[in-house]
């Protein structure tokens, strides 16, 4: 942020001189004694599925002699967790005292930082830091580097009014994230109903079925285009449109390409699109169906779409296999957990490819009984898009309300 731009009495604070920063680690896995104590201990991949700012428990539990072991320190309640590896930029406020490993630079906030508000800021400054990581294997962020980093604080030289003025702040940010939280619930809630379908009609009948490899479900599996979006071209679908499990066309990009490639990328109603990688492997293989008819109501052409790099293009045997029944299938804990199996990682990010999808377990499921699955299913379509519509209102309220905020004009 540039001084410049904000309000008069605000300054610019470097995290070292704000926050004590506090590295991690973890004890040696192969000493039971170490292990199932009352010492709770995180890693950043318990901040990734995280739906609030705040974390206030751990999946694992290490021992006063497993604590002792290694160089990882008790971080008082309200320390701002940041992931600084693998991935960089998750970030959550401790509720309790807790301990991590290696993967976090955390900020223990002195008394003249407000917790929430470092929160947003650090939020906020993801891209940034992001950016400040180096390693070849994958990238981390280095104690050093991350007390370099500066975040805005209110009439800095009065810390009373300073202190008073960021709770503020964090006041607002909080009902504004709150309304941005409470439509992915709903979101969530639509999901869970389809899910409940899915089970009610199939689960018997995936005990009984016979399991092939998706490939024979399939005409072909085709990557997206590498080339760079620009001011003209065809409308291309990239990851941030797919979200979960619809396309989401409120941020499109495009992206020129010659006659003979759009003809290999044209999107047509069933095609189904992969998230092919994604620092987090939860999102790897989420998939969404294209339908054409949702870009005419929104006045684009529905026939000159395609689709970017990190996205692959399923073309199915629609007379084998219904792309909701698919979709549903695959957004199960077993669909899920296969997808996860044929993942790889590589500096951090993991990815699935072609011959992974291709691979995919896939019950034989009479073809009818997909169909009927599939008109039950189109009936909340529509709300569940209207849904996540708002949802992309409320992101952007959002955003507009941070900027405001860190620059003094709230």
């Amino acid at each position: 942020m540039n001084i410049d731009s904000m309000k008069q009495g605000w300054r610019l604070i470097a995290l070292g001189d704000c926050c004590d920063i506090v590295s991690g680690s973890t004890p040696r896995r192969n000493v039971p004694e170490y292990w199932e104590g009352d010492i709770p201990w995180v890693t950043p991949k318990d901040l990734s599925t995280l739906d609030t700012p705040v974390l206030s428990g751990a999946p694992e539990f290490i021992t006063e002699a497993g604590f002792k072991s290694c160089s990882t320190q008790m971080l008082p309640a309200g320390t701002v967790l940041f992931s600084s590896r693998a991935p960089i930029g998750l970030v959550a406020i401790a509720n309790i005292p807790m301990c991590t490993n290696q993967g976090f630079k955390s900020l223990v906030p002195h008394k003249e930082v407000d917790s929430r508000y470092l929160y947003y800021c650090m939020k906020r400054l993801v891209p940034k830091v992001q950016s400040l990581g180096n390693g070849a294997t994958f990238k981390e962020v280095s104690r050093s580097v991350m007390a370099k980093v500066q975040i805005p604080l209110p009439y800095a030289d009065d810390p009373a009014r300073s202190l008073s003025e960021q709770k503020r702040i964090a006041d607002i940010l909080d009902k504004a994230d709150a309304i941005r939280r409470s439509r992915k619930v709903a979101i969530n809630e639509f999901n869970s109903l389809a899910a409940a379908v899915f089970n009610q009609m199939f689960s018997k009948k995936l005990a009984r079925a016979g399991w092939v490899d998706l490939s024979e479900f399939l005409e072909e599996l085709r990557y997206g285009t590498s080339n760079k979006s620009g001011n003209g071209g065809y409308t291309t679908l990239r990851i941030p449109n797919i979200v979960r499990g619809i396309i989401d066309i409120e941020d499109l990009k495009t992206v020129d390409v010659s006659a003979s490639e759009f003809g290999k990328l044209q999107l047509l109603d069933g095609d189904m699109l992969f998230v092919r990688t994604n620092g987090n492997p939860d999102y790897v293989g989420r998939c969404a169906v294209f339908d054409g008819e949702q870009f005419s109501k929104a006045g684009l052409p529905a026939d000159k779409i395609i689709y970017a790099s990190y996205l692959i293009r399923a073309r199915l045997k629609l007379d084998r296999v219904r792309p909701v029944f698919l979709q549903s299938l695959l957004q199960t804990a077993a669909g899920r957990k296969d997808v996860r199996a044929k993942c790889r990682t590589s500096a951090g990010q993991y990815n699935i490819n072609t011959k992974g999808i291709g691979s995919l377990q896939i019950p034989d499921i009479d073809i009818d009984d997909q169909r009927e699955f599939e008109a039950r299913i189109s009936s909340l379509l529509p709300p569940l898009e209207r849904l996540v519509a708002a949802q992309a209102e409320s992101d952007d309220l959002f955003k507009s309300v941070v900027q405001r905020a860190f620059k003094g004009e709230l």
